[in-house]
């Protein structure tokens, strides 16, 4: 949406809401979003270290009332959503109940540590995450985890403004939740949306990444803030709807003829109906997610083998 400029940074997008990009919005250039009314603060999301999480805290400190900040809601378990949490201090860290339990098996910062210690070791894929991640510092970083849980749906009031978090995992990950404030029709997705790059997975069930996309366009939306990338409109979810329905049709055809996730995935970045969305070479995580659907494992993705995968197509030899 061109009224909303993508540039790094603190945004107002309506009164007391805001909105914090990290352009361009790749590998763990996530978006954050602060409520603010009556004297109360709601910030969604930390980011991937303290560092950028404490630039996010300085501007939002510029804003009255919000600080100290009152909820902090974690969309999902992922690092780039949840590492700075130890920085917001006081504040009553919210949720889902599948989320909080993944806090005790997702990927640490100890584990960024010393992965980023042996990269320059791993060839291809060793330099994909060193272009990737190796801007971030997880040095220090304290592993804090949610303080309240819901299932299904919480509402809150933040001053005189509703608003509602919505579960939606298992879908990007175990405990997708969104946060949505109905007076102001506005949406934080979290990464069940993103519009810098192809829409990544690494759960799913695919059924559930279509359902939420059915229920954002079920929503009064005018503005929706992806988890990753620039601003649109609620229109965009129904070309996410199309995407995971085509996506997951391609794959099974794929799948009954004994086509490897690999070679299914590379075909889907490089001719498939979506090959046009951003950095497609996630359709090859996405693949996996689906063939471990079709084939009833429950053996968790591993998402730095399979970024590897991506990482062989992407860096050139």
């Amino acid at each position: 949406m061109s009224e909303f400029e993508y540039t790094q940074g603190l945004h107002k997008l309506a009164e007391g809401v805001y909105t914090y990009f990290q352009p361009p919005g790749a590998l763990g250039g996530s978006n954050a979003g602060l409520v603010v009314d009556g004297g109360v603060s709601l910030l969604v999301d930390t980011f991937y270290d303290l560092n950028r999480t404490g630039d996010l805290l300085r501007e939002i400190k510029k804003i009255p009332g919000a600080w100290p900040v009152n909820y902090l809601i974690n969309t999902h378990v992922d690092g780039d959503h949840t590492f700075g949490n130890q920085l917001v201090e006081g504040a009553e860290i919210i949720a889902s109940k599948a989320c909080a339990e993944e806090f005790t098996r997702d990927i640490s910062p100890e584990y960024y540590v010393d992965f980023l210690k042996r990269a320059p070791t791993m060839g291809k894929a060793g330099k994909f995450f060193l272009q990737g991640l190796g801007q971030y510092d997880f040095e220090g970083i304290r592993l804090t985890p949610p303080t309240r849980t819901f299932e299904g749906r919480l509402d809150l009031k933040i001053g005189g403004k509703e608003v509602n978090l919505i579960e939606v995992g298992p879908a990007h990950t175990e405990g997708d939740i969104m946060v949505y404030l109905p007076g102001d029709k506005l949406l934080f997705s979290g990464d069940v949306v993103m519009t810098s790059v192809t829409p990544v997975s690494w759960h799913g069930p695919s059924a559930n990444l279509i359902k939420a996309m059915s229920t954002i366009l079920g929503l009064e939306v005018n503005v929706l803030v992806p988890g990753h990338g620039p601003i649109v409109d609620k229109s965009f979810a129904q070309k996410l709807k199309e995407y995971w329905e085509y996506t997951a049709e391609e794959a099974r055809k794929q799948y009954d003829k004994g086509i490897s996730a690999l070679e299914a995935g590379i075909a889907l970045a490089s001719t498939g109906k979506f090959s046009n969305f951003p950095l497609p070479a996630t359709n090859i995580a996405n693949v996996h997610m689906l063939y471990r659907e079709f084939s009833g494992e429950e053996t968790p993705l591993d998402k730095f083998a399979i970024l590897g995968k991506v990482a062989e197509l992407l860096i050139p030899d």
